[in-house]
């Protein structure tokens, strides 16, 4: 044991002299054998210490940030070289750092997962192999760093290394694993997770706390790890956002539509938190470069999380991004829209929430008002079939038990007749009649009329 503290006291000369052996020169191995007696001597010095040498705590934790940020880097190498990508040099992605604390290792190369890479089986096996048996004990290491870090810098040297080990797990199609990486992710991106432990960590101790928005938090460093979570979650989500399927973006949205809810209830954004606003915006803006199947999922993700909504308000934040994504889409709404008549008419049959069934059909109803305008659907092959799907799915809607969702959709069918009337085709303008017949003949069978 001695030894070992020695050791951890060897200075620099005795490596520089070895490594000036092999200049050759004479005057070098002399130095380099004088630098070597030197060492021997200064451990056999250590070796009769009876308290070992002083190691700052940052020194550890900086060895263990590096420790795993090599084995997670080069498990992503492997990744890359199996795929036939290629990777960024390791001093430019250790020695930049990203404001948004992301992964500078991750490109922005091919979404697809190994199984549909035309990798060969020795490869992919190879790989998911690794991935498969290391991923728990990196996560659990990169958890601890997380919990107990609020220096930026490691911080984003951890965020840098859950990001790549995520990405990793996501295209080799570890499906536990990516959401593992996911949930360590979001479990910081919010503020009041953890407060105890987070008030140890933090400089100051327990006098050290403030209260936001009803959620406790300790301290400037458990907020900039805040922020830098959810930036790292944001980034990912915006980069690879393929890789997620259903789960994954599940996970991810219901952070993020937390996240939403603190930024709309910020009486001010500070720079970091504007930033951050901007990327969340930008994220269902960006869905329009997404494959069909992938903005698929993420509908399919907002469906589940409109679900486990805590509360109305939570569940409007996420019908009005689901607005947003549709508009931003309009030009492939189609290709999804079932998926999209699921979760509308889902809430709008449901028996609770009433102010969640009204924000439902609210948000279909501005949806249609955009799909139906000039020009939204000019690149469907059949403009005017595609506009009799859109509508036809208001049937379902107009026989709904709900009295507030039946009279949102009627004001909805108004609108789209008042603002693109002049827009409808001729067999379209059968449907419209049909729903409006159908929405009549409603009121008056319930009101006994009929």
């Amino acid at each position: 044991a001695d030894t070992g503290r020695g050791l951890l006291m060897v200075d620099a000369s005795f490596v520089g002299g070895s490594s000036m052996t092999i200049e050759g020169s004479g005057s070098a191995m002399a130095a380099a054998r004088s630098s070597t007696q030197a060492a021997r001597v200064r451990l056999l010095h250590f070796m009769s210490e009876t308290e070992p040498p002083t190691v700052q705590p940052s020194l550890l934790v900086a060895l263990v940030i590096e420790s795993v940020l090599a084995i997670v880097s080069s498990l992503y190498r492997l990744l890359l070289a199996a795929s036939g990508e290629e990777a960024l040099p390791v001093a430019a992605a250790r020695s930049r750092r990203p404001s948004t604390g992301t992964a500078g290792m991750l490109s922005n190369q091919g979404e697809k997962t190994l199984a549909t890479a035309g990798l060969s089986a020795a490869d992919m096996e190879r790989c998911r192999g690794m991935v498969s048996d290391s991923w728990a004990s990196l996560l659990s290491a990169l958890s601890l760093l997380l919990h107990g870090t609020t220096e930026e810098h490691g911080l984003q040297q951890a965020l840098r290394c859950v990001q790549t080990l995520l990405y990793c797990c996501s295209r080799l199609g570890l499906e536990q694993a990516r959401d593992a990486c996911l949930l360590q992710l979001t479990r910081y991106a919010l503020p009041g997770v953890s407060r105890e432990a987070e008030v140890a960590a933090s400089p100051g101790g327990s006098n050290n706390t403030m209260n936001n928005g009803g959620s406790t938090v300790s301290g400037p460093g458990a907020i900039q790890k805040n922020i830098l979570c959810s930036r790292a979650l944001l980034h990912f989500c915006l980069s690879h956002g393929s890789l997620l399927g259903i789960a994954g973006w599940t996970i991810a949205l219901r952070a993020l539509s937390g996240l939403d809810r603190m930024l709309q209830r910020a009486s001010s954004h500070g720079n970091e938190l504007t930033v951050v606003r901007q990327s969340l915006d930008s994220l269902f803006e960006t869905t329009a470069l997404l494959p069909i199947d992938a903005l698929g999922d993420m509908i399919d993700a907002i469906g589940e999380n409109i679900k486990r909504a805590a509360d109305s308000e939570e569940g409007r934040i996420i019908l009005g991004r689901l607005g947003e994504l549709c508009n931003f889409n309009v030009g492939r709404l189609l290709a999804v829209w079932d998926r999209v008549m699921r979760v509308i008419t889902d809430v709008c049959m449901s028996g609770e929430h009433s102010e969640m069934r009204v924000a439902a059909a609210a948000v279909l109803c501005k949806v249609l008002a955009q799909a139906l305008r000039r020009g939204a659907l000019a690149m469907a092959e059949q403009p005017e079939d595609a506009q009799r799907e859109l509508l036809h799915a208001l049937k379902t809607l107009l026989q709904s038990p709900h009295e507030d969702a039946r009279a949102r959709i009627s004001e909805g069918l108004l609108q789209v007749l008042q603002a693109s009337g002049q827009e409808l085709h001729p067999a379209t303008w059968g449907t419209m009649i049909h729903l409006v017949a159908t929405a009549a003949r409603v009121e008056l069978q319930r009101a006994g009329l009929v």
